[in-house]
């Protein structure tokens, strides 16, 4: 048995923890003016001229346009500044789901219109909606820097992807991603030291899930679909006996979490719980490892994917070598502290601890996963058959 619910009429709580995530359109701020003459990052040492001449173009430009996921909206906006004040071109942060996006680049290009640049989301959006009307181009091809080409400085040496080719979703984070969270005065975290022990009966009809058909959710079903341990059965089972009420909206999901109408939340986003629980509220993610094992993701915060036909060009290249960068990837992880960089030759010390990665764990990278990434779509199909829809 399933129960739907929509809005809920929020009591003060909506609004400690509306303003605690910061969620919605970011104002564009103005550029400002670069405080130094043009020249190459620090990690561009003796950069050629081409560096230079993309510098000085982007400047002509003078805008760059950055399509980010709610979570990314709040995790990472605190990086652009430094973009901005570098090289003195305004960044403009779209925000919002990855349907509305999608929704809104689709539509614009139906009629003729460019005014992306680069794509900040989550993987489901990009693969099932995004990718197939051929918006993206390859990612490689615009490295500049030596220290963003040299494969050395990411980990096991190598680039990540998260498109099944392997060129337009660049993976530049990766860390130990919550797939439930629970209220600490309804749940003890011996209780659930296995995914299985969700289907016990005592948590029958005490827990809220975000709608698991979304395109939002698709990374976070993902590891339950294609886990040899878990699988269609385990999810089958999970939301057809377990009297899960689902919910569209995933702050409304944690504050009825925090105000205990539920023990337990599942297929959470971003950072809501976090900052619920850094108010003093009674909830808290649980990262595991499971008796099943563990997982990091790159999620709708850690993915970067450039536009073709880009409304600013030479900006949007000069963006993706700066993130990609050794100094571009400190400012981001001082930024985002739940979000811990791919690059293994920067310090990791502004990292959370629950979710920096453990040397001695063997996690599993769905987002990196073709073969997985690729069949996202027949994974969402299932779900919405379990749901009845």
């Amino acid at each position: 048995m399933l129960r739907r619910s929509c809005s809920w009429p929020g009591v003060l709580l909506v609004a400690l923890l509306l303003a605690a995530t910061g969620c919605g359109p970011q104002p564009s701020a103005v550029a400002p003016k670069p405080t130094t003459a043009p020249a190459a990052p620090a990690t561009a040492s003796g950069a050629s001229s081409e560096w230079d001449a993309l510098v000085q173009n982007a400047r002509s430009e003078g805008e760059l346009v950055v399509f980010l996921g709610r979570a990314g909206s709040r995790q990472l906006r605190d990086a652009f500044p430094a973009f901005q004040q570098k090289f003195g071109i305004k960044v403009t942060q779209v925000a919002g789901s990855g349907n509305e996006n999608a929704d809104k680049v689709l539509a614009e290009r139906d009629t003729g219109i460019y005014t992306a640049d680069v794509w900040m989301g989550g993987l489901t959006t990009i693969n099932t909606r995004l990718l197939p009307k051929n918006v993206f181009q390859p990612i490689e091809r615009l490295f500049v820097l030596p220290d963003v080409k040299d494969k050395a400085g990411w980990l096991k040496g190598q680039f990540w992807w998260g498109d099944p080719d392997k060129k337009y979703t660049f993976l530049f984070s990766a860390s130990p991603s919550p797939l439930i969270s629970y209220n600490t005065n309804l749940v003890k975290p011996d209780e659930i030291t296995s995914f299985r022990d969700l289907l016990d009966p005592r948590w029958k009809g005490k827990m809220v899930s975000r709608d698991p058909t979304s395109a939002g959710t698709g990374g976070n079903i993902a590891y339950f679909f294609f886990h040899p341990q878990l699988g269609k059965e385990f999810l089958r089972r999970l939301f057809t006996e377990q009297d899960v009420t689902i919910v569209d909206d995933a702050r409304q999901a944690a504050e009825w979490l925090a105000l205990g109408k539920y023990a337990i939340y599942l297929l959470g986003s971003g950072n809501d719980i976090d900052e619920a629980q850094q108010q003093g509220l009674p909830v808290k993610d649980a990262y595991g490892p499971f008796k099943e094992g563990a997982r990091i993701a790159a999620g709708g915060t850690g993915s970067l994917s450039v536009f073709n036909k880009a409304a600013h060009p030479s900006a949007a290249r000069l963006f993706a070598n700066w993130w990609l960068s050794k100094e571009g990837q400190i400012v981001v992880q001082k930024a985002d502290p739940l979000d811990q960089s791919l690059r293994i030759d920067i310090p990791n010390d502004d990292i959370n601890p629950e979710t920096r990665r453990l040397p001695d764990v063997d996690y599993s990278f769905i987002d990196a996963q073709a073969e997985i990434v690729s069949g996202e779509g027949a994974m969402l199909a299932f779900m919405k058959q379990v749901l009845g829809r």
